[in-house]
């Protein structure tokens, strides 16, 4: 009989540290998602009425057009090659492939063929000098 209320005893225990493991589990989980309503409560959302005005097509246009007017290069005459060198020359500048392909007005990939083709130049060229 002893044995059997040990036993009885063991279950209970486990019973209670069981419990114990999930009510803990759930406190945590509890106050991870009262952090994450903090959070939300924090975070500034935009009604429609605090969204900025929206601004004419025409004054947009014109800005688009004055930026437009700034940051293109005209490029007159010479040949097809001298304007893959001059692609290359901008590069070297630190302006990257969109950057001179809207100011050359030339795709994207024409612009990073060319300065793909840049980059092998070098490397022929002291191979060249080498022969």
């Amino acid at each position: 009989m002893m044995t059997v209320y040990w036993f009885v005893l063991l279950a209970i225990g486990a019973i209670a540290c069981f419990a114990l493991m999930l009510s803990w589990r759930l406190l945590r989980v509890v106050r991870k998602l009262q952090q994450q309503v903090r959070n939300l409560q924090a975070t500034e959302v935009r009604k429609p009425s605090e969204q900025a005005a929206p601004v004419s097509f025409s004054a947009s246009l014109g800005q688009a057009e004055r930026k437009a007017a700034e940051t293109k290069i005209q490029f007159k005459g010479g040949s097809q090659a001298d304007k893959y060198r001059y692609v290359a020359s901008l590069a070297d500048q630190g302006l990257n492939a969109a950057a001179i392909a809207t100011a050359m007005q030339m795709s994207i990939p024409e612009v990073e063929q060319a300065l793909s083709l840049a980059r092998l130049r070098p490397k022929q060229q002291a191979v060249v000098s080498e022969a």
